[in-house]
């Protein structure tokens, strides 16, 4: 099923952000590799400075998110983000065919 995390940061993480940015860019690549997350990206103030994430994952349940990604996120562990949103998400018939998906929408 999918799932959409919204996640907004602390506001005082832009150094924790930039410092892990690098293991978290390197475990978002090893889920997309694994078909769990489909897209995502960084959420931007006015000033264009990071300020939290929105991410689109496939996985086959809250439990698995929580367990295969966000216990290891290092936006987690390392407090950069402070408040994180999941929320079930329907795929509309139009993108269907955009992305590969290992569960059925």
């Amino acid at each position: 099923m999918l799932f959409i995390v919204s996640a907004q940061d602390h506001p005082d993480a832009l150094e924790r952000r930039l410092a892990c940015r690098q293991a978290h860019v390197d475990l978002i690549d090893d889920l997309k590799a694994g078909g769990y997350l489909l897209m995502g990206g960084a959420l931007l103030n006015d000033a264009d400075q990071m300020e939290g994430s929105v991410i689109i994952g496939d996985f086959a349940s809250k439990a698995e998110l929580e367990e295969v990604w966000l216990k290891r996120e290092p936006y987690v562990v390392n407090k950069v983000w402070d408040k994180v949103i999941i929320q079930r998400y329907s795929l509309g018939p139009s993108f269907t065919q955009d992305f590969p998906l290992k569960s059925h929408v």
